[in-house]
C-alpha cells in the first residue's frame, strides 16, 4: 500500500481520508514558510558573522569539533562546577566565558526571530486549529511560534506541554499521563522558552516583564547555572547524545518512536543530521506516514520520494503537495504584517 514512486504528489485532501492522521512531526519548513528570516544556515555562523563570539570563545567549538551552542555551555558547566567544588579562581573567569558564549547565542537567535508583535492573529488562529486536529504534535523547531500560536487569545486550553511539576513549571518523567483531548506538545530539540539547570532538570521559562525572545539568553533570574536547552545544530551523532543526556529530550523521542496512529511528517527534508529521527519513525510499529513535499520538477519529485522510501522502513508511504495542506497555505505567509515586510527589505539591502 502507500504511493507509487513516480514524482506525482497528491492534494493533502485526497490523502486525508486514507488512515487515521493522529500524530503530526512539523520541522523548520513550517516557520521559514510564515517567516523567511527563519530559513538560515547556522546560528554558530551568524554570531561569528556578527563579531559577538571573539576568537577564543569560537577556539571552544573547535575543541569541541562542534558548532552547537548546547555542547559547549553543557560542557563549560561542568568545568565550572568542578572548579568551583575546588574553589579555584578561575571558576570566576569562566563563569564569565559562559555568560558571553550564551549571550552571543541569544544575539544570534533575536538577529532572526520574528517578534510577537509581527505573527498575525490570523496565521496564529489558523495553525493553532490544525494542530488541535493532533493528538501528539512533535516539531523540531526551536523557534516561539508554535508556542504562541498554540497559546492564541492568551489561552493554552487543549495543549499539554509536560511542564506542569513541582511548582516550577518542570518536566518529571515520572508525570507524564495526560487525560483529555488534549494536544500534546513536545519540543524533540528543545525550544526557545526552555531551560536546563546544572542537574539536568528541564524547565519552561515564565513569562515577565521581558518577553520570552528578550530573556532569551540571558540569565535565568532563579539559576544562573541554567542554560538554553537548544540543539540547534551539528552531525546526527552530537543530537543524539545530547538527546540521550536530557531526561526531557529523550522521553520526547522515545514518545515519537511509540507513536501508533497515522503520523504526518510537514516541513521536515529528513537530512544526514536528521538521522535520530529516522530511526525513532523506523522504530514504530509499522503505523502509516504522509510526507509533504513542496512541488518541484517530476524527476526532482521522484528523486526525493525514492530518497524518502530508501529512509522509512513503513508499509504504507504517501506523498502529498505541502502547499495543500492547512499548514502550507501560502495564505500564512501572505498574511505577514507590513512591518515585518519592512523588516525584510531592511534586512537585504
Amino acid at each position: 500500500m502507500g504511493h507509487v514512486i513516480d514524482g506525482e504528489l497528491d492534494s493533502w485532501c485526497d490523502v486525508e481520508g486514507l488512515e487515521d492522521w493522529r500524530d503530526l512531526l512539523v520541522g523548520n519548513g513550517l516557520s521559514s514558510h510564515i517567516w523567511p528570516g527563519f530559513a538560515y544556515q547556522s546560528l554558530y555562523e551568524r554570531a561569528c558573522k556578527a563579531k559577538i563570539l571573539n576568537r577564543s570563545d569560537r577556539r571552544l567549538f573547535d575543541v569541541g569539533a562542534t558548532v552547537n551552542f548546547e555542547s559547549v555551555l553543557a560542557a563549560l558547566t561542568v568545568t565550572i562546577r568542578t572548579l568551583e567544588a575546588l574553589e579555584e579562581a578561575d571558576a570566576g573567569r569562566l563563569r564569565s566565558r559562559y555568560l558571553r558564549v550564551q549571550k552571543a547565542l541569544g544575539a544570534a537567535v533575536r538577529d532572526v526571530h520574528m517578534a510577537l508583535s509581527d505573527l498575525p492573529d490570523g496565521t496564529r488562529e489558523t495553525v493553532r486549529e490544525v494542530l488541535r486536529d493532533y493528538r501528539w504534535v512533535f516539531t523540531t523547531s526551536y523557534d516561539l511560534v508554535l508556542y504562541w500560536c498554540s497559546g492564541y487569545g492568551d489561552s493554552f486550553d487543549g495543549f499539554a506541554d509536560f511542564f506542569f511539576c513541582n511548582g516550577r513549571l518542570e518536566f518529571n518523567p515520572d508525570n507524564t499521563v495526560i487525560k483529555g483531548d488534549r494536544t500534546r506538545l513536545v519540543y524533540l530539540h528543545g525550544a526557545l522558552h526552555l531551560l536546563v539547570d546544572e542537574k539536568g532538570v528541564t524547565r519552561k521559562r515564565r513569562s515577565s516583564d521581558a518577553t520570552l525572545l528578550k530573556q532569551f539568553g540571558t540569565p535565568d533570574k532563579e539559576n544562573l547555572s541554567s542554560r538554553p536547552l537548544l540543539v540547534a545544530e551539528g552531525k546526527a551523532q552530537e543530537k543524539a547524545q545530547i538527546i540521550k543526556d536530557n531526561e526531557y529530550l529523550s522521553f520526547g523521542l522515545e514518545r515519537l518512536s511509540r507513536s501508533r496512529r497515522g503520523l504526518v511528517v510537514f516541513g521536515l527534508s529528513l537530512r544526514d543530521e536528521d538521522a535520530h529521527l529516522v530511526n525513532a519513525l523506523n522504530a514504530r510499529p509499522k503505523s502509516p506516514v504522509a510526507v509533504g513535499l513542496r512541488p518541484r520538477t517530476r524527476n526532482e519529485n521522484r528523486s526525493r520520494q525514492a530518497h524518502i522510501r530508501k529512509l522509512l522502513d513503513v508499509e504504507e508511504l504517501y506523498f502529498f503537495d505541502a502547499t495543500t495542506h492547512p499548514l502550507g497555505d501560502p495564505a500564512l505567509a501572505g498574511r505577514v504584517s507590513s512591518r515585518l515586510a519592512r523588516s525584510l527589505v531592511t534586512r537585504s539591502a
